[in-house]
């Protein structure tokens, strides 16, 4: 285990942490840190405890609204990847209509081909007979 030493409202306090975390450790004693030294100035609060104990009921009360956001947002993307996942079947859905009305289309257009090659041979075969009179 690791000692390292953190100054919080104006005191020294030495802490035991797991080797490698010194340096979160420092970071965070500096975040507290900052918070005692706003709350004495601004609220003026006696007492090095009291002063601690109402920036660490801040710092908590801040963490929970994070984690109420993260959690709104967490919702958010679940229903966001839901609307994905059905928008994304329907664009599916829509280009396999697409592709079987663009089929259809060809299949008619073969048939349409067909048709007017027959007319047109029928019409040939009109103007080739003799006229009766």
């Amino acid at each position: 285990m690791a000692q390292v030493d953190i100054m919080i409202g104006g005191r020294n306090y030495q802490l035991a942490c797991r080797d490698g975390d010194e340096n979160r450790l420092r970071f965070l004693a500096d975040i507290v840190d900052k918070e005692v030294v706003r709350i004495s100035e601004q609220l003026h609060v006696a007492g090095d405890i009291r002063r601690i104990m109402l920036a660490s009921l801040l710092l908590a009360d801040q963490n929970e609204d994070i984690k109420d956001e993260a959690r709104h947002l967490q919702s958010q993307n679940e229903q966001l990847q839901q609307q994905k996942e059905q928008l994304t079947e329907t664009l599916r859905l829509n280009q396999e209509k697409l592709k079987m009305e663009q089929e259809e289309k060809e299949r008619l257009a073969v048939l349409i081909e067909g048709y007017a090659e027959r007319m047109e041979n029928i019409v040939n075969r009109l103007d080739d007979k003799p006229q009766a009179s």
